[in-house]
């Protein structure tokens, strides 16, 4: 089993997200060489009580939904946020079924940065 996930707030980025102390969110579990389906990821992390990166929806792909929930506040920081970045860094886009396409992508896993993340000054990352 191998649990990837994210260490995220002060001294990791320029950003703190207005944490004391670092934290960690998993975000994809890959058990005997295969990722797990969203639905047992849910259930693997909730079982260990371990925290994921948030969800912000979950549903059926329409026109502006990338757009949309790249782009805003963050909704993993809680107050106050000291660092002068205090929007969102993007999202992550991934079937509920794992998908797999040698002639294309390889495994289907998507990111979309938003514009204020990519623009922000003095951007560093030191994880």
């Amino acid at each position: 089993m191998t649990v990837y996930g994210e260490i995220y707030g002060p001294g990791i980025q320029d950003m703190d997200y207005g944490l004391a102390h670092a934290g960690y969110r998993v975000f994809d579990i890959k058990v005997n060489g295969r990722f797990l389906s969203f639905d047992d990821f849910a259930a693997a992390c909730a079982f260990w009580q371990v925290e994921t990166v948030p969800l912000l929806y979950k549903g059926v792909y329409y026109d502006g939904l990338v757009e949309e929930y790249t782009n805003g506040n963050s909704i993993a920081a809680v107050e106050p946020v000291r660092s002068k970045f205090k929007g969102r860094e993007g999202i992550v886009i991934t079937p509920l079924v794992e998908e797999w396409s040698e002639q294309l992508l390889g495994r289907l896993i998507l990111k979309s940065l938003s514009a204020d993340y990519l623009d922000r000054k003095g951007a560093q990352d030191n994880a």
